[in-house]
């Protein structure tokens, strides 16, 4: 006799389900969507901070006076600073406060562009190169926002809510885009 013929046919088994996943899994799980969305969170905030940043410098790249120029910087110390306390500024204590709302190791760069007495903007007959005062400008921008704890800390009220000055961004953004169209209006004339 044939031994193979005794040999019954192979049962295979039950198909195993993956269901219901173990706790560890779902754990995971949890975590891998909560950095995504984090991630996603964190992106868009960090955007909607340097959209004013963004516009400001596309405008800078087509001013063609220093007084269009300087509004665009008081346009974005207004829109990352608190109002009340860089509204009035000009003059010297605009310059201070320039330069101490940059980290440290950038203030001496900036110091050797911006020129020393910034009220001489106004002045009819000013020896101020406005390219010179566009690459000041665009330096500053660049480095000093958005405003950094340190660039607060300068500010001289050091009481301000946050807040507030996340609600101004928003606000601000018409703003920039009417003192954009103001500029460039009074550049086609």
């Amino acid at each position: 006799m044939d031994p193979l013929a005794q040999l019954k046919d192979i049962h295979l088994p039950e198909q195993v389900t993956n269901l219901p996943i173990a706790p560890g899994w779902w754990l995971l799980l949890v975590l891998i969507i909560g950095c995504i969305v984090w991630a996603v969170l964190a992106f868009i905030r960090y955007r909607k901070e340097r959209k004013t940043k963004r516009q400001i410098l596309t405008a800078l790249s087509s001013s063609t006076t220093l007084e269009s120029s300087n509004q665009l910087l008081k346009l974005a110390l207004i829109s990352y600073f608190p109002r009340q306390e860089t509204a009035s500024l000009f003059g010297r204590e605009l310059r201070a406060f320039l330069v101490a709302a940059l980290p440290l190791k950038k203030q001496a760069s900036f110091e050797q562009l911006m020129p020393q007495d910034l009220s001489d903007i106004y002045q009819a007959n000013t020896q101020l190169s406005l390219v010179k005062f566009n690459q000041a400008i665009r330096f500053w921008l660049t480095h000093a926002l958005p405003a950094k704890k340190h660039a607060l800390a300068a500010a001289p009220n050091k009481n301000r809510d946050d807040k507030n000055r996340d609600n101004k961004n928003t606000a601000n953004e018409s703003n920039v885009k009417q003192t954009m169209k103001t500029t460039t209006r009074g550049q086609d004339d």
